[in-house]
């Protein structure tokens, strides 16, 4: 599907996208675009970080997707765990309460473990996550800044924002996108026309594709994947403008949705509108867009993240149209005791053929 100048990325995520085309191909009408971007980034994420097919597409419960759903689908057990992290710190340290279930940590700690230990004893070298950690060890020179624990903590800290910040922002997209065909029909144009000018789907092709950026940064507005962000205050400080001060050691929860929609930053703040970020200085009044925070502490997979989700979109657009449905909500309805922005009836629309198909 890519043939490309420049390498894409790894070829992890030409299959995913290509795997992803002919599940659809095989799957026409009304689907949940939640549930099949999840499929998509799940196993994007377990083949570029472990080089493990999560078959994902082959079989509705793949272990990989049922421990996402574990992981942030609500449950009495979640909705507990996660107000004790945020707001009762010294309760999860006393009885050190995992955030994840006990047999989903054990089942990835287990799998990663395998795979990572047969990395390292074979010469097969697929230049993802764990072959950067095998160098990573190897350069440690045995100083303990890499141990097993480490290894693992590294290896599932990045499988789970990865697949579901991904997801969220795929299926939100194609969501949009369904509601406006004006602006589906320009971001597909822009992609058809970008790849018969590179013959075909190349890195330096990805990044100059402007108007499906703006698509991508109006749906991390209007959907972060978390609708706050937590961080905790390392100084003593007084907020500029008021006589608040934020003593040092205190937790500090900045509302993104809140900031995403206030009018004075974005006019008509419930209206998709991709040429909001015609101007790249999106920020210029002040942090007011942080879909993957800001500073030392702002996510370290974004530019993967991206590229990822623009894969995934381009993978849909390119054969595909989706389009509304009766059971398409509009407006959203997010899952009030979800920890990440969820719908409360999911994502569905109806994916179909391009007419007249492209060349």
């Amino acid at each position: 599907m890519y043939p490309h100048k420049t390498p894409l990325l790894s070829v992890s995520l030409k299959i995913e996208g290509d795997r992803l085309q002919k599940y659809l191909a095989n799957n026409l009408g009304v689907l949940e675009a939640k549930e099949i971007a999840a499929k998509y980034s799940t196993e994007a994420m377990a083949r570029s970080f472990f080089g493990i097919n999560a078959h994902c597409f082959d079989d509705e419960n793949a272990m990989f997707r049922v421990l996402g759903r574990k992981i942030f689908d609500f449950s009495v057990r979640n909705g507990l765990v996660n107000t004790a992290y945020f707001s009762m710190q010294k309760l999860v340290r006393l009885f050190r309460i995992n955030i994840f279930e006990k047999w989903v940590f054990e089942y990835f700690i287990d799998s990663f473990t395998k795979a990572f230990e047969a990395r390292e004893n074979s010469t097969t070298r697929k230049n993802d996550f764990i072959d950067i950690l095998i160098e990573l060890n190897k350069k440690d020179g045995g100083n303990g800044l890499f141990d097993m624990d480490k290894i693992n903590g590294t290896g599932l800290q990045f499988f789970v924002a990865g697949f579901e910040t991904t997801s969220s922002t795929i299926s939100y997209t194609l969501h949009e996108l369904c509601l406006n065909k004006t602006v589906q029909n320009k971001v597909r144009q822009e992609i058809l026309a970008n790849m018969k000018e590179n013959d075909g789907l190349t890195y330096e092709g990805v990044m100059g594709m402007k108007y499906l950026d703006m698509c991508v940064k109006e749906t991390l507005r209007k959907y972060p994947a978390v609708p706050f962000l937590d961080r905790k205050c390392v100084n003593e400080c007084k907020l500029p403008g008021t006589d608040l001060i934020l003593e040092k050691g205190a937790s500090v929860y900045i509302p993104l949705v809140g900031l995403h929609y206030d009018e004075k930053y974005f006019p008509e703040p419930d209206k998709y509108d991709p040429e909001r970020f015609a101007n790249p200085k999106c920020n210029s009044e002040g942090l007011v867009y942080l879909p993957f925070g800001e500073g030392p502490r702002m996510c370290i997979g974004e530019r993967l993240g991206m590229l990822t989700t623009k894969l995934g979109i381009i993978s849909v657009l390119t054969k595909f149209e989706v389009e509304r449905c009766a059971q398409t909500p509009d407006p959203v309805i997010f899952e009030a005791k979800s920890l990440v922005l969820q719908s409360t009836v999911g994502l569905p629309m109806t994916f179909k053929y391009i007419t007249p198909p492209p060349a």
